[in-house]
């Protein structure tokens, strides 16, 4: 037999209040749809009643049945004589007329049926007598007959139900009809605001006092079941953070050459490349796979081949060479300086008078190294020769106001370039940027070099190619 402990009648309640929290929005809206649906059904029933009367009794094909439901108010007189309210005292005569009174709301049906314009008068008597016998109508409702010529419809004969088509038309005409309304108009906004506030501000305030009872019941049990409150707990550590998860990142961090990035990868290169194939091929081996490629395209085929080769079979390598190894590396490598990298990110960064004066500088003394500088610096006036699937991977990364900005001080046939590949509406929203930006040169300036900036981003990523 199991003892129980006094969380279960603390948790127990809790958890039925947080159903009973959730079913009620649902509960309350369903109620508030059937409420007008019940309204639309009723004269949407009518509807179909006449239209069954008109088929199966008269065997009339060409019809059209419209029901209306209109609230007005009566006067009654209740026929209660008090011309005394006390013996010898008089009523005053507008107190006795209000009191003789009475006002009572009634409903009152307006039937609209459309008949065939060949229809003799004898029928049209008989169709309005069975159909008020039917519906039992009182006086105050009305029956208004309407003869009109319709369109012929080819049908095959005995067929005399409805198709799904007529009905399916009958219902959404009555539909329409019923919404119309003003009365269901307003019904129908207040429902829709009741149903915004259901799945919003109180929706979430139920969850939070659900949640507000489970952590604080959670709380007053912490201190006398320690073991039971860990293993509750368990899935919020798990998302967190684990202690295996913990452990691993704490592994790689102390891993060797864990410093080495991206942006220091090409000084790396350089640090090592007095370095035999071997000893490459030892730091390498702690490097992610990305790094790993981007170092080996520092040297040449043949060599790129040799430190692979190191790279296939396993090793045990010594921890102390290891370690003075990546002592030495990290000493030296944040103050490598220069190199191709940097010179181009220099230049892309300086204006196209400085780039030519460098330029024509280095071809005197190196016309091939001149050459595939210039080859590799790219402008942002260089989209206009790009193909049209790298222009549409750049836009991508780049919002319309930025573009504009970058575009304003930009030759036409780069304008005419980028709006080729823009969709209508895209070219229609940069084409007004364009009219509202001031002009600034700077900011302008300051955009094409961030666009660049993105270009070489796809480009090392592998995304794009340049030409």
């Amino acid at each position: 037999m199991r003892l129980l402990h006094k969380k279960d009648f603390c948790e127990k309640p809790f958890m039925v209040a947080e159903k009973k929290c959730r079913m009620f929005p649902f509960f309350l809206l369903f109620l508030l749809l059937i409420s007008p649906l019940a309204l639309f059904a009723d004269t949407a029933g009518i509807e179909n009643q006449i239209s069954s009367v008109l088929v199966k009794v008269f065997d009339l094909n060409n019809f059209s049945v419209s029901v209306r439901e209109a609230q007005y108010t009566e006067i009654v007189d209740i026929g209660k004589d008090k011309r005394n309210l006390l013996p010898g005292v008089p009523v005053e005569e507008k107190l006795q007329y209000a009191s003789d009174k009475k006002l009572i709301q009634r409903r009152q049906l307006l039937i609209t049926l459309i008949l065939e314009n060949g229809i003799s008068p004898e029928l049209e008597k008989r169709i309005e007598r069975v159909i008020r016998v039917s519906l039992s109508l009182g006086d105050e409702d009305s029956l208004k007959i309407i003869k009109e010529d319709f369109v012929t419809n080819h049908r095959a004969d005995g067929d005399v139900t409805p198709s799904s088509g007529q009905a399916a038309s009958f219902n959404a005409a009555a539909f329409v009809s019923y919404v119309s309304r003003p009365q269901n108009i307003v019904l129908l906004t207040v429902i829709l605001l009741i149903f915004i506030f259901l799945f919003g501000p109180l929706r979430y305030f139920m969850k939070y006092m659900a949640e507000y009872f489970a952590n604080a019941n959670a709380a007053a049990g912490k201190g006398r079941d320690d073991e039971s409150s860990t293993i509750r707990q368990m899935p919020v550590n798990l998302l967190s953070a684990s202690p295996e998860s913990k452990h691993s990142a704490g592994e790689k961090s102390n891993m060797p050459f864990a410093f080495i990035n991206d942006k220091n990868i090409a000084n790396l290169a350089f640090l090592l490349k007095e370095e035999s194939s071997e000893k490459m091929a030892e730091a390498l081996g702690f490097l992610k796979e990305n790094l790993v490629e981007k170092f080996l395209k520092y040297f040449p085929e043949e060599k790129q081949s040799d430190i692979m080769s190191f790279l296939v079979y396993k090793k045990e390598l010594n921890k102390e060479d290891i370690i003075d190894m990546e002592n030495a590396i990290k000493e030296k490598i944040d103050y490598v300086s220069g190199g191709r990298e940097q010179l181009l990110s220099m230049l892309e960064n300086s204006s196209r008078q400085v780039q030519e004066q460098f330029l024509r500088h280095i071809a005197d003394e190196d016309p091939i190294m001149a050459s595939e500088i210039r080859n590799s610096v790219f402008h942002f006036e260089d989209l206009a020769r790009q193909d049209t699937q790298v222009v549409q991977t750049v836009l991508r990364f780049v919002n319309t106001r930025n573009l504009a900005q970058a575009l304003q001080f930009t030759e036409q046939e780069v304008k005419d370039r980028v709006f080729a590949v823009l969709s209508e509406g895209a070219r229609e929203i940069v084409s007004e940027e364009l009219e509202l930006l001031p002009e600034n040169q700077a900011a302008s300036d300051r955009e094409k070099k961030n666009i660049v900036a993105v270009i070489r981003r796809l480009k090392e990523a592998g995304t794009i190619e340049l030409r």
